[in-house]
């Protein structure tokens, strides 16, 4: 009880400290909804040149303020780091409100881990820590500096946040033989200032905004780059010497650079295992669509996506002997594989840079490597290009990965040169879900049969759902909940799946039970035969802001009928559906 009473002391304290701090007082009555607000976040970045290369450091500020008893959950907080992105300097602090004044109390302790994701590109580290005695009417206060160790990683800065802005600023100072551009994002109607003059020595692009209001973010939103204010900075080129030296100027300066990358990969001739097993699985296919297809689902089948990113093997395939050995790689080890299994059977495929539908970046907007977080291979037949993805599965050869549709593909197709190219959309009626589903009463049940069939898409997702779903009470409970109809009495069974080919559609049956479905009121019995209500979650699009991003464009085909008794009248009622 006494350790009760005690903990209920500090914070009937931490409260009444907070309410007699006037700076919360005033951001909660301009933020009344706001749990905290950023009142600093500033990054300066300086460009040198040092004996003919650029020496780039980076120094941040973030300072935010807690608008109530949530500020708890934020003690907890980490920094990510790389080789591109070498910390050189943490410091970390809170600021606790007593008396009238703030008491800094020092970090102190500080954990350095591996972090292992999906990242296409350097091998993140992250350094966490603890903000001690953080509470309602606190601060924190966060210093760090980066040395950015390739002059085409400037990082991407953002104005805004889902919280409160107070003030958040932008500054490069670079060397005035150092070109610079800056490609900007929702910026339009917002109060930004920019200026670009010189001091001490040094050209300095700053870019500032204040009393930025919070964003609100919404279920089902594309990414946050979508709508958020931000700048993408980029070093063209830098005079040495005076020799003009190009860094990314344009998508040839960033392909150029991609490419000399790639080039020393694959120039040993394939392992005898690999040509034994290309020879063995074409060997009854006459076209190259079909060996394409054999190649492809073989790699699809059998060889395992593990992400492997360190320095610039973020970028750097590796061979396609070693990722066959190992039958595991990255997308990049993945498009080796395939690459060099394509041009034992006789074809050419091209290695490809692409960003995932995350990136809202075209190449001549951003060349830069901020445009693309992923590799594929394309390889042209019969006048079509195909986008191979083998670390997916069950992905049919003409359907390229869902998360890429509509995307730019860079295309490289010699040392020299490449296409950037638009990877289509599928129209929908390429993903289908089709359902024929016969009906009878039995009392106030229903009791009902489904045949259906999932094609593209739908059935990729479907498969993917499936795989793990081993036993039979687990494949029973995913089909409760992906077909279910009626209501939620809706139980599944007899369950079956078929798939005659591996890019083929999946066929579906099931028998089912709705118990107490129809409802019977008086001599007459009501029964709703719109048992399929996806078309509800429609609703789901008033009030938004914000677009609703979906994975890929779909249609549904569903045919109820009912058999009744001959000697049941039937009465059918029209409803209109708004």
């Amino acid at each position: 009880m006494n350790k009760i009473n005690l903990l209920l002391f500090f914070l009937i304290f931490a409260e009444l400290q907070a309410q007699q701090n006037p700076e919360v007082a005033g951001y909660l009555e301009q933020y009344p909804e706001a749990e905290r607000i950023g009142l600093v976040n500033k990054r300066v970045v300086r460009i040198e040149i040092e004996e003919g290369e650029l020496v780039i450091n980076q120094k941040n500020w973030e300072e935010d303020l807690f608008l109530d008893n949530s500020a708890s959950f934020s003690t907890r907080s980490s920094l990510s780091y790389s080789t591109f992105f070498e910390l050189r300097k943490l410091e970390a602090a809170t600021l606790v409100y007593n008396k009238g004044r703030y008491e800094e109390i020092l970090v102190t302790d500080f954990k350095k881990k591996d972090e292992l994701d999906g990242s296409f590109y350097d091998d993140n580290k992250s350094v966490s820590f603890l903000y001690p005695r953080l509470q309602k009417g606190g601060k924190t206060k966060l210093t760090y500096e980066y040395q950015i160790k390739n002059p085409r990683f400037l990082s991407t800065f953002f104005f805004a946040d889902y919280q409160p802005m107070k003030k958040a600023v932008l500054e490069i100072w670079a060397d005035p033989k150092v070109e610079l551009d800056f490609a900007t994002f929702h910026l339009d109607g917002l109060p930004i200032e920019k200026s670009v003059e010189k001091k001490k020595g040094m050209i300095v692009y700053s870019f500032s905004m204040k009393d930025i209001e919070p964003f609100e973010s919404e279920g089902s939103a594309p990414d946050y780059r979508y709508y958020l204010p931000h700048i993408i900075p980029r070093v063209k080129a830098y005079e040495y010497k005076k020799q003009r030296i190009p860094v990314l100027e344009d998508t040839q300066d960033l392909y150029g650079w991609y490419s000399s990358l790639v080039q020393p990969v694959n120039q040993e001739s394939a392992d005898a295992a690999i040509e034994v097993l290309v020879k063995e699985i074409t060997a009854d296919k006459s076209t190259d669509l079909e060996k394409a297809k054999a190649i492809y689902y073989w790699t699809q089948k059998n060889i395992k996506y593990v992400a492997f990113e360190y320095a610039l093997g973020g970028f750097v395939p590796r061979s396609a002997n070693e990722v066959f050995r190992k039958k595991y790689g990255d997308c990049k080890d993945n498009s080796s594989l395939l690459f060099k299994m394509l041009e034992i059977a006789g074809m050419k495929g091209y290695l490809t840079w692409i960003g995932t539908r995350d990136l809202p970046y075209t190449y001549s907007e951003v060349p830069s490597p901020q445009v693309d977080n992923h590799m594929i291979l394309t390889v042209e037949i019969d006048g079509k290009n195909y986008f191979l993805d083998a670390t997916g599965r069950y992905l049919p050869m003409a359907l390229p990965s869902s998360f890429i549709q509509g995307k730019e593909a860079l295309i490289g197709k010699t040392p020299e040169t490449y296409e950037v190219v638009e990877v289509p959309i599928i129209p929908a009626a390429q993903n289908q879900q089709r359902e024929e589903t016969s009906l009878r009463l039995e009392g106030a049940s229903i009791l009902g049969s489904s045949q259906g069939e999932l094609s593209g898409y739908v059935a990729v997702d479907f498969l993917y759902e499936m795989e793990d779903r081993t036993k039979e009470q687990k494949v029973q409970e995913y089909f409760n909940f992906r077909f279910r109809k009626g209501s939620n009495s809706f139980l599944s069974e007899n369950i079956e799946v078929s798939q005659a080919e591996y890019d083929g559609p999946v066929s579906i049956g099931f028998d089912f039970k709705l118990d107490n479905y129809a409802k019977q009121i008086g001599d007459e019995i009501y029964v709703n035969l719109n048992l399929n209500r996806d078309i509800a979650d429609l609703g789901l699009f008033k009030d938004r802001e914000l677009s609703w991003e979906i994975d890929y464009q779909s249609q549904a085909y569903f045919h109820n009928s009912l058999d009744l008794p001959e000697a049941m009248p039937l009465i059918i009622y029209q409803g209109i559906l708004n």
